[in-house]
C-alpha cells in the first residue's frame, strides 16, 4: 500500500473568479488537492481546506493517542478515554485504507 504525502500540508487561497483553495505539501510545494467554490455553501471552502491541510497532523495525533492506550492506566481513565481511543482507531484505519 502506498503512503500519503508526508506533512506538513499548507492551504493557500488563490483569488481568481472561482476563489480556489489549494493544499500544498509544505516541504516540497507539491499540490495535494484543490477546492473551488462549494456548490452547497462557499463559506465552507476555507474550513474544508484547513481540515484537509491538517490531515497529516490529525493522523499522527491519533496514532500517538493509540500508543498511549497501551500504557497502563486505571479503569476510570479507560472509561473516560475509551470513546476517543475507538474514534482514533477508526480514523487511522480509514486513513490507511484498512
Amino acid at each position: 500500500m502506498n503512503k500519503h504525502t508526508p506533512g506538513p500540508w499548507e492551504p493557500y487561497q488563490k483569488l481568481t473568479r472561482l476563489k480556489t483553495w489549494t493544499i500544498f505539501d509544505g516541504k516540497d510545494g507539491f499540490q495535494i488537492c484543490s477546492l473551488s467554490n462549494s456548490e452547497i455553501d462557499e463559506t465552507q471552502d476555507e474550513p474544508n481546506a484547513r481540515l484537509i491541510a491538517a490531515a497529516p497532523e490529525l493522523l499522527e495525533a491519533c496514532k500517538l493517542l493509540l500508543v498511549e492506550k497501551n500504557t497502563p492506566v486505571d479503569q476510570g481513565t479507560m472509561l473516560t478515554f475509551g470513546p476517543a481511543f475507538n474514534a482514533a482507531t477508526k480514523a487511522v484505519a480509514k486513513a490507511e485504507g484498512k
